[in-house]
C-alpha cells in the first residue's frame, strides 16, 4: 500500500493538471503532420497576426519607455533651472547681507525683501524635490537641505547687526555650494549626451558665477576693514582656484561658439580690471604690498557689478541652448517612434485568402 496519500482525477493538483496540459499541447504541435487541413490553414493564417500583434507590442513598450524617459529629462532641465534661481537669491541675499553690516550700513529694507524672494525659490525647490528618485540625487538633495536650514540663524544675527562679516559668508556660500553640488547631481540623471553638454556647461558657468560673487563679498569686507586677515587671504585664493578650474572644465564642456562668447570678456575693461583688484588683493600685506588693493569699495561693486552682468547674458543663452537640445531630443524620438510605426509589417488580415484574379494555392501534407 502507497504511504503517501492517492489523487482521483477530480482532486489532483492543479500544478499536475497544468503539466499534463502543457505536455499534451507539446506532443499536438511536435506531430503537426497529423494535424487536418482546416486546422493547418489557420495556423499559417495565424502566424503573420501572432507575428505582428508581438513586434507592436514590443514597439508599444519602447515608446512608452522612452516616453517617460524624457518626461523625467524635461523635469530634470526644469528643476535645474529652479535650483540655479535659488543660488542666483542667495548669492544677491548674501551681497546685500555682507553689504548691510559694514559701516555706515544699517538699512535692511532692501536685505528684507531679498529675504521672501530666496524664501520662494528654495520652496519651489523643494517642491520639485519631493519625489526625488537615486541615490545619489536624494543625497545630494538632503546635503542642501540640512544648509539650508542653517540660514535662519545668520539672518536674526544680520538683522540684529551682531553678525560676524565672515561668518555670515561662510553659512551662504556653504548652502550655494551644495545647491550647486544637487545641481550636478541632477545632471547625473540625464541620459541624452547633447543635453549632458549643455548643461554641464551651464553648470561650469554657475560655478564660475559664484565664485565672482564670493570674491566680491570678500574683497568688500577687506576694504570696508582696510586689512586683509590671513583667514581673508586664504578664503580668496581657495575662491580664485576654484575660478579658474570652472573656468577650464567650462571651456571642455562648451560649444565653440560658447567659449568665443566667453572670451569676449576679456575685451572689458571692468572685467579686466575686475581681475587686477583680486590679483592685488591676494597679495596685500606682503612684503612692499599696500594693506589693501588701491580701489576704493564703490569702484570694486562697479567692476563686479559689470562681470557679473556679463554672465547673466552668457548663462542665458546657455539655459535657452539646454532647452532647446533637451525639446531637439526628444522630437527626434518622436519622428523615430513614427518611422517605425510607419514601417511596421501590417497585418495580414486576408491571410490564407486566395491571391487576386488567381487560384487558391493548393496546400500539401507531407507524407
Amino acid at each position: 500500500m502507497s504511504s503517501g496519500p492517492e489523487h482521483s482525477p477530480a482532486t489532483t493538483p492543479w500544478a499536475s493538471k497544468w503539466s499534463r496540459g502543457m505536455s499534451q499541447l507539446a506532443q499536438r504541435v511536435i506531430h503537426w503532420r497529423d494535424w487536418k487541413l482546416p486546422v493547418k490553414l489557420a495556423a499559417v493564417a495565424l502566424a503573420p497576426v501572432l507575428f505582428t500583434v508581438i513586434i507592436g507590442t514590443l514597439q508599444i513598450v519602447e515608446h512608452l519607455h522612452h516616453g517617460r524617459e524624457y518626461r523625467a529629462m524635461e523635469q530634470v532641465v526644469e528643476a535645474t533651472r529652479s535650483v540655479q534661481s535659488a543660488i542666483s537669491h542667495l548669492q544677491t541675499e548674501r551681497g546685500l547681507a555682507v553689504e548691510s553690516l559694514l559701516p555706515g550700513q544699517n538699512d535692511h529694507r532692501q536685505l528684507e525683501a531679498q529675504l521672501t524672494k530666496t524664501d520662494q525659490s528654495i520652496a519651489v525647490v523643494k517642491n520639485q524635490l519631493t519625489a526625488a528618485t537615486g541615490r545619489e540625487l536624494q543625497f545630494a538633495r538632503t546635503e542642501a537641505e540640512q544648509q539650508l536650514a542653517e540660514l535662519p540663524k545668520a539672518r536674526q544675527a544680520v538683522r540684529s547687526d551682531q553678525a560676524d562679516p565672515d561668518a555670515v559668508i561662510t553659512t551662504y556660500t556653504r548652502a550655494i555650494s551644495y545647491l550647486l553640488a544637487l545641481d550636478r547631481a541632477m545632471i547625473s540623471q540625464i541620459s541624452s549626451s547633447s543635453v549632458v553638454s549643455a548643461a554641464t556647461a551651464a553648470h561650469e558657468l554657475s560655478k564660475i558665477n559664484e565664485e565672482i560673487h564670493l570674491q566680491e563679498a570678500l574683497i568688500s569686507v577687506g576694504l570696508s576693514q582696510n586689512q586683509f586677515s590671513n583667514e581673508h587671504l586664504a578664503l580668496l585664493a581657495g575662491s580664485e582656484a576654484r575660478r579658474t578650474t570652472a573656468v577650464q572644465e567650462f571651456r571642455a564642456a562648451a560649444s565653440p561658439q560658447q567659449r568665443q562668447e566667453y572670451d569676449q570678456l576679456y575685451a572689458d575693461p571692468e572685467f579686466l580690471a575686475r581681475e587686477t583688484t583680486v590679483q592685488l588683493a591676494m597679495m596685500s600685506g606682503g612684503p612692499g604690498q599696500p594693506a589693501t588693493p588701491p580701489v576704493s569699495t564703490q569702484t570694486w561693486k562697479n567692476q563686479s557689478r559689470s562681470t557679473l552682468d556679463e554672465l547673466a547674458g552668457i548663462k542665458q543663452q546657455l539655459n535657452t541652448t539646454l532647452e532647446q537640445a533637451a525639446a531637439s531630443v526628444k522630437a527626434a524620438s518622436v519622428r523615430t517612434a513614427g518611422i517605425q510605426t510607419t514601417t511596421s509589417p501590417p497585418a495580414p488580415l486576408n491571410a490564407g485568402a486566395p491571391p487576386p484574379g488567381g487560384r487558391r494555392n493548393r496546400v500539401t501534407t507531407l507524407p
